[in-house]
């Protein structure tokens, strides 16, 4: 077993370990499919590359985006020396998102608990990278351009595996010697 902290999305997302996400490739209607999907190229998407944006900003204070008019899309964006290049669009978003966080008072109660952000877990040829650990156990901040109400994120929690995941992180953190009682996800639209 392995945990390391600080570890970028590059050199994580480079390791041979298979992630929870893996697992869920496994959900799709045949074998063939399935391995198909564990084999071809993972694409980085608008919506992953704001959600980095967001983790950095919620989670640990930093702004790791640059922002370029220029840039409608992240779609083969310019080079951003800081990593992350948003258009002026998304990053309002970001930060309109990262604002109503902060304006949930349990939301903010987690966080301020945090005993790791970001951490990465590696055991037994399977990885996890834990958003926030506190007290309680595993927190994961998820958004979503659906609705964070209630009803609708419980749909998104189907049809995107989260339980898979939930279940994932909480055996990550455990080998890792986290606390692991409780799962829960701060959900922001």
């Amino acid at each position: 077993m392995e945990i390391i902290r600080g570890m970028s999305e590059e050199d994580y997302n480079a390791r041979p370990e298979r992630r929870q996400s893996d697992l869920q490739k496994f959900r799709l209607p045949t074998q063939a499919h399935a391995i198909h999907a564990l084999n071809e190229e993972h694409e980085e998407k608008d919506c992953f590359l704001n959600g980095r944006a967001l983790h950095a900003l919620v989670l640990e204070g930093k702004t790791t985006y640059e922002v370029d008019p220029r840039c409608k899309t992240q779609k083969n964006p310019p080079q951003a020396g800081s990593g992350i290049m948003l258009s002026p669009h998304n990053a309002a978003k970001i930060q309109g998102m990262a604002a109503g966080v902060k304006r949930n008072a349990e939301a903010v109660a987690l966080i301020g608990s945090r005993i790791e952000t970001e951490v990465s877990i590696f055991w037994d040829g399977r990885k996890v990278r834990l958003d926030l650990v506190c007290p309680l156990g595993v927190v994961d901040l998820k958004s979503t351009g659906k609705g964070a109400d209630p009803r609708t994120f419980s749909r998104a929690i189907f049809d995107f595996g989260y339980a898979i995941q939930a279940a994932a992180y909480l055996e990550g953190a455990a080998v890792a010697g986290f606390p692991c009682d409780d799962f829960r996800f701060i959900v922001v639209e």
